[in-house]
């Protein structure tokens, strides 16, 4: 249920997104608001907004593992804004198995198994299929990686 609704509310954000940017280019090009620089709450509301978006890159940023996604994700987020963060929510909520908890959702993909758990989900086995795919040891949680053998 909470995965379909945060599908359903990524679409919705998609679609108003779209439709709001879509009448506010319809009265004047988004670079034709030069004279917005000078207003105190504009700036105020950008910068407000542009923390936001920072705030929820730097989930994005500990979610993905790999460089070009983090870059990728990044340009997305600070270019894009809410339609890259609606359509990172919805891609993540899609992948998602419910029955790996909230972790399965916010915790790092592809660490120890999570590429694993990638393919099992992709196969539509779960993440019970897991202890068939990870190799013996290697059983972690993503917020916990094993330290045993690290070396500071």
């Amino acid at each position: 249920m909470i995965r379909l609704a945060l599908i359903i509310g990524s679409l919705l954000v998609l679609v108003a997104m779209t439709a709001v940017t879509t009448w506010a280019s319809l009265e004047r090009n988004v670079l034709d608001n030069g004279h917005l620089l000078r207003d105190r709450w504009f700036l105020a509301t950008l910068a407000d907004t542009y923390f936001a978006f920072l705030a929820v890159y730097l989930w994005i940023f500990y979610r993905e593992t790999g460089w070009v996604a983090r870059l990728g994700w990044a340009l997305g987020v600070f270019l894009l804004g809410n339609f890259a963060i609606a359509a990172y929510v919805g891609i993540a909520a899609w992948q998602w198995d419910p029955s790996s908890g909230a972790m399965g959702l916010l915790g790092r993909r592809n660490v120890r198994g999570g590429t694993a758990l990638a393919f099992a989900t992709l196969r539509g086995e779960g993440v019970g299929s897991l202890a068939k795919v990870i190799p013996e040891g290697l059983h972690s949680f993503p917020d916990r990686p094993d330290r045993s053998n690290a070396r500071f």
